[in-house]
């Protein structure tokens, strides 16, 4: 089992499940902090299956109160609102809410760009833990490694990546359409800037190929 952890408000692993009790036994990390095994879910390191044989009493207690009352202040201020607006507004029909499928961002949201199809974004109004320095691909193309197999290859890279940077710098607003979770705990998402695909405008210059993710990656 290999086993991700969140510390400090940086990801770090993976790591197997003796290295993390010997980072335990040394006080490196506590049994508090958030880890994730699964590809998919955060939860705390005592959570890890095999990992710790038992959690202490005090800590269960800790981690039930802390539920309990993050249930009950959810609650509470639920209730506040539904009151609030009753008194502020006339009664009217349920309606089914829908939630938007896409993630509107601004130039200034833009981390880091690695290559052609990879970039970090913070993600405004998420806690820090889920959505600083969130790494995003591409979907749908390849473009070339930075660190290519050739001088040639690389010098592609490098060029698909400033041709991201510069898309970034200059946009209005960029987009993440139908995001999902792909590999190495990254969002696959349809990028666009300014209303624009970016994967299409790096095809149309010959910095990315078609590449829906399986099977092996194009040749450069």
């Amino acid at each position: 089992m290999q086993v991700y952890v969140h510390k400090g408000g940086k990801p770090s692993g993976p790591y197997g499940i003796d290295q993390l009790r010997q980072f335990l036994d040394a006080g490196q990390l506590s049994p508090q902090d958030h880890a994730c095994h699964d590809g998919a879910n955060w939860i705390t390191l005592a959570e890890v299956p095999g990992l710790i044989e038992e959690v202490p009493t005090g800590s269960k207690r800790k981690l039930a109160w802390i539920g309990g009352g993050a249930l009950i202040l959810a609650a509470a201020l639920m209730t506040g609102a539904v009151l609030l607006s009753a008194d502020d507004e006339p009664e009217t029909p349920t309606k089914e809410t829908t939630h938007s499928e896409n993630f509107v961002l601004q130039a200034s949201d833009v981390v880091s760009v690695y290559d052609g199809d990879t970039f970090k974004v913070d993600l405004e109004g998420i806690h820090p833990i889920f959505g600083d320095d969130v790494s995003i691909r591409v979907n749908g193309i390849d473009t070339p490694e930075i660190t290519g197999e050739t001088d040639e290859v690389e010098a592609l890279g490098r060029k698909a990546r400033d041709f991201v940077k510069e898309k970034f710098a200059s946009a209005n607003q960029i987009e993440l359409r139908n995001p999902q979770r792909g590999k190495y705990f990254r969002i696959l998402a349809d990028v666009y800037v300014d209303g624009a695909s970016l994967a299409e405008a790096l095809k149309r210059v010959g910095l990315a190929k078609t590449y829906d993710g399986s099977g092996e990656k194009p040749t450069w």
